[in-house]
């Protein structure tokens, strides 16, 4: 399956990189900048945030002219992928030329460094392509560096916390899908995706040439909140059994619970026997119900009932179950519920609010 191929890449390399990002931060003494991390309020006010905007879209190209709209929102979103291929490339470039990772141009307070200059015009050819053509391939480009970006910059404090955003936007993907055809009078979030005309989906369609009735389609935040979710395996792997980034399976328990790549084992035999012969170690079985199970189980329920189907629905029950069952069944599940990424003086502010 192209879509669980495609989401797979961007689940590894963005929990790879987050990792080493925070990493690196740490021991440069936090110079370089830190990850927007979705914490406290902000949890609860996720899916109230992503209705309002989605509902705003949906009233936006019902009653505003949408030549003009779509020719904005197209031009914004096909930037930002810009920018999203842009911070793909510039790692290679920062290898290259280190001495100029700090270079910048500009007067202040408006400033930009060179390589991230030279990188977002290494990628512009990608969006001139997709504005110009619409092609499907430059919308998965765009959509692929886009959500990469976001795993690797966006951050969860703490299991609790993952499971928090999960549960919320579950029942905000079931209520767009499934409920807001009888309240705003046609599916809310079917009709934005499909009008909405930017690398805000990636598309896959069944064949050269194909219609919007013959595509299928995967929204950007099905990739994003699950691969943030995700990357925080990782690093709770890499916190109870540093290794370093290793992604050996005995090494990344949680982490290969909850990926979407089951159908690896199916072609790496080394990895296969290592996990048959894990499963009946007794404790450290392993629970190999992933994100790809999730994606594959949506587009099956999609394609027997030919609606369209909340991904989050089979997403959020396959990272949360696999988790926490490989958790219980490793005796660490209260390893994984205290395990927390917050930092020390936040705690502390935390703590004397609650006091007070």
């Amino acid at each position: 399956m192209e879509q669980g191929s495609q989401t797979r890449r961007v689940a590894w390399v963005g929990s790879i990189r987050a990792w080493r990002r925070e990493k690196e931060r740490k021991e440069s003494g936090d110079e370089a900048e830190p990850r927007d991390v979705i914490s406290g309020g902000q949890l609860y006010r996720f899916p109230v945030t992503a209705s309002f905007m989605l509902l705003s879209l949906f009233l936006a190209f019902k009653y505003l002219p949408n030549e003009y709209l779509s020719l904005l929102l197209t031009g914004g979103s096909s930037f930002l992928g810009v920018c999203g291929v842009g911070n793909v490339v510039l790692p290679v470039l920062v290898k290259q030329w280190p001495a100029w990772k700090k270079k910048t141009i500009g007067w202040q307070p408006v400033n930009i460094e060179v390589l991230e200059l030279i990188s977002i015009v290494m990628a512009s050819p990608i969006g001139i392509w997709y504005f110009r053509k619409k092609h499907f391939l430059a919308n998965n480009i765009l959509g692929t560096a886009l959500a990469y970006t976001a795993v690797e910059m966006l951050g969860l404090e703490d299991y609790k916390s993952g499971a928090i955003l999960l549960a919320g936007l579950f029942f905000y993907d079931i209520f767009w899908v499934f409920f807001s055809k009888d309240v705003f009078g046609a599916n809310v979030m079917v009709t934005v995706a499909k009008k909405f005309e930017g690398p805000i989906k990636l598309i896959f369609p069944q064949f050269p040439g194909a219609g919007q009735d013959k595509q299928s389609m995967l929204g950007l935040g099905d990739i994003v909140i699950p691969g943030i979710f995700i990357a925080l395996m990782f690093r709770f792997d890499e916190h109870i059994q540093p290794s370093d980034g290793s992604l050996e399976l005995r090494k990344k328990p949680y982490f290969w619970s909850v990926r979407d790549d089951a159908s690896c084992f199916l072609f790496n035999q080394r990895d296969l026997l290592m996990f048959v012969i894990m499963i009946f170690r007794g404790p450290n079985v392993q629970i190999l119900v992933s994100y790809f199970g999730g994606l594959a189980l949506t587009y099956v329920v999609m394609a027997v009932f030919n609606h369209a189907q909340p991904a989050l629905l089979y997403l959020v029950p396959a990272c949360l179950l696999s988790s926490i069952g490989c958790a219980l069944i490793r005796g660490e599940a209260r390893s994984l519920l205290d395990y927390s990424e917050a930092e020390p003086d936040k705690v502390d502010s935390d703590v004397k609010t609650k006091e007070e």
